[in-house]
């Protein structure tokens, strides 16, 4: 069942994302021209601690997961 629901999500992103670049194509605004590229780095932040706190500082990211994540938000 998990499999099915991250199949779909995967394909519903993907559709997403070459609707999104449809309209880019035909003279749309560019996301990069909304947004500068600093913004991206609490995305970047919350990727970077999801993946490496659990690996490198377990103890760490089991008792203050919450905090690392409200300080990304």
């Amino acid at each position: 069942m998990k499999k099915h629901v991250s199949f779909a999500v995967l394909l519903l992103s993907l559709v997403a994302v070459a609707h999104a670049s449809e309209g880019s194509a035909h003279g749309g605004v560019h996301l990069g021209e909304l947004l500068p590229v600093w913004s991206g780095l609490p995305f970047l932040g919350i990727l970077l601690s999801i993946a490496l706190f659990p690996l490198f500082a377990p103890h760490f990211w089991h008792h203050h997961f919450g905090k690392v994540s409200a300080f990304w938000a």
